[in-house]
């Protein structure tokens, strides 16, 4: 009951908010790494810096003009004896208790999920937003819902795939995920291409999805956090990345309890990369008989 209060909130306020033009409010995930917190009075607290990390992380700047909306927590704690608590500047605003669960195992109902709002959110204007923990956690992520008081900045330009057209889309492979434990399975684009899409669809009963990234080759990860959450029979969702160094899609699952286990399957939308065209504004070779042809390349890899 608390946590369906706490979402009233947090729908009156955005409606609230909604008015002023030059307001929008946005979701930023922070991947904690599924991080061991062991807190209390022996061992000293521990204190995250939600604005620090938004901007280490996002490179946001002018926080201090901007609201905290909402902050969900996902952690689980031993014998359910930990809490946490949302502070703005030296004001408490809320404290909960976290649920135990097993931290030998993954599963998504292993996990609580643990809302935080400010009641009036425009007393955290300028302030330090700030999470407290006491007890022994261990802490997947934080979801920060932020008001911006301000224009909607320009992005930063994500690379986008060649004008090669729409491109096709190819399914990669399926999985039927089983009832009571997180199942965890990698996809694999094939060849040389920009994959642009990444798409999930659950193909029998409905399934949960507890957790979607991208590895790319470079060793980098991003979370797909549109990818996650509940996915019905027949339903789709898409997730945009418009990059060519993918590795792995990695998807972490489990069926619902009622009826046949559930399956999905997952596609991408990818663009080939051809060869590269002719510049028109200069000639092309002059006509003649062709040469010897040559050793192919390598790609200069030496092999």
């Amino acid at each position: 009951m608390k946590k369906l209060i706490s979402s009233m909130l947090v729908f009156a306020t955005v409606l609230g908010l909604s008015s002023l033009a030059s307001a929008f409010q946005q979701e930023y995930t922070l991947d904690m790494g599924d991080q061991l917190i062991q807190a209390g009075p022996r061992v000293g607290a521990k204190t995250i810096f939600l604005k620090r990390e938004l901007i280490r992380r996002y490179g946001l700047r002018g926080l201090d003009n901007d609201q905290l909306i909402n902050v969900r927590v996902v952690s689980k704690t031993r014998a359910g004896r930990g809490s946490v608590a949302l502070y703005s500047g030296q004001r408490l605003v809320e404290k909960e208790f976290v649920a135990a669960g097993d931290f030998n195992k993954n599963g998504p109902r292993t996990w609580d999920r643990v809302d935080l709002t400010p009641r009036r959110p425009g007393f955290s204007v300028g302030q330090a937003w700030q999470l407290d923990f006491e007890g022994f956690h261990k802490l997947r992520r934080i979801v920060v819902t932020v008001n911006h008081m301000r224009a909607r900045p320009t992005p930063p330009p994500r690379p986008q795939p060649p004008q090669v057209g729409r491109g096709e889309i190819v399914q990669l492979g399926g999985t039927t995920v089983e009832k009571f434990f997180i199942e965890r399975d990698a996809y694999q684009p094939k060849g040389n291409v920009v994959v642009s899409q990444i798409r999930i669809k659950g193909d029998r009963n409905f399934i949960l999805v507890d957790n979607a990234y991208v590895v790319f080759k470079n060793g980098q990860r991003r979370e797909l956090t549109e990818l996650e959450g509940m996915l019905a029979d027949g339903e789709v969702k898409i997730a945009q990345v418009a990059n060519r160094g993918i590795q792995n899609i990695v998807i972490e699952a489990v069926s619902g309890l009622i009826g046949p286990r559930g399956k999905y399957t997952v596609s991408v939308r990818q663009h080939r990369m051809g060869a590269v065209q002719p510049n028109p504004g200069r000639p092309g070779p002059a006509p003649g008989r062709p040469g010897r042809p040559g050793r192919p390349f390598n790609g200069g890899h030496g092999r």
